[in-house]
């Protein structure tokens, strides 16, 4: 089990609100908190994941990011087909 200064995915589930498959799809195609990945097992910094949330906060659903773009749909929405890690893209 990690110390406090790392966090399972499990863990960054229940922190974030999100789910462990919706996680694990970000380590698979890239946008999400960095990881660390020890044998099997990948964990996260838990300053680095807290960081990853903060920079998503947004004041309302049409709010633009910092870039001045006007935030696009994730690459997860529009995964398609698998590639060679056997990750859809």
């Amino acid at each position: 089990m990690p110390s406090g200064n790392y966090l399972t995915t499990k863990q960054s589930a229940q922190l974030s609100g999100l789910s462990i498959s919706y996680l694990n799809k970000l380590r698979c195609l890239g946008g999400g908190s960095p990881f660390l990945k020890v044998g099997r097992k990948c964990i996260y910094r838990r300053d680095e994941f807290e960081a990853w949330l903060a920079k998503h906060q947004r004041g309302s659903t049409s709010e633009y990011s910092g870039d001045g773009i006007k935030s696009q749909p994730h690459a997860v929405a529009a995964a398609t087909k698998p590639n060679d890690s056997g990750c859809k893209t």
